[in-house]
């Protein structure tokens, strides 16, 4: 799937922040900080916890960013992890004012298929856990 910030802009640190906050989440939930990682400028893979696996690839000259999940089974887990981490860095970095578009990229890998946006809308977090926070996105999705 695909977070395209090409509407407004993507800003320094966002990719960065995100990897962080994966390995942060890895650790919180399942004791251990990512066991497999490789991490490059604009590209980062990591073993989230058994069997959740993920490459992000960042693009700044079209100010997107790539995730993809190492399974079919463990990607609407990880859709929803990436999602609420998206949000999270909305709220407590960005002000609210990070926008952007969410793609699944579709069979034949050239088309996408765009997310209803109404599943993206959110109140602002109350606290600061990234676990009670996740848990929380997952469960309205």
């Amino acid at each position: 799937f695909v977070y395209d910030f090409s509407s407004t802009f993507l800003p320094k640190g966002v990719f960065q922040r995100l990897v962080c906050l994966l390995t942060e989440y890895s650790f919180k939930k399942y004791g251990e900080i990512a066991p497999s990682f490789e991490l490059r400028k604009n590209y980062a893979f990591l073993e989230i916890g058994p069997g959740l696996t993920v490459h992000l690839l960042e693009f700044e000259t079209k100010q997107s960013i790539k995730v993809h999940v190492g399974s079919p089974e463990t990607f609407t887990k990880m859709k929803g992890i990436v999602r609420s981490i998206f949000q999270k860095i909305n709220f407590e970095v960005m002000g609210g004012g990070l926008k952007w578009e969410e793609y699944i990229e579709g069979e034949h890998a050239i088309e996408y298929e765009k997310i209803d946006k109404s599943k993206r809308e959110i109140q602002a977090p109350i606290d600061h856990d990234l676990d009670s926070f996740i848990d929380r996105l997952q469960a309205l999705s």
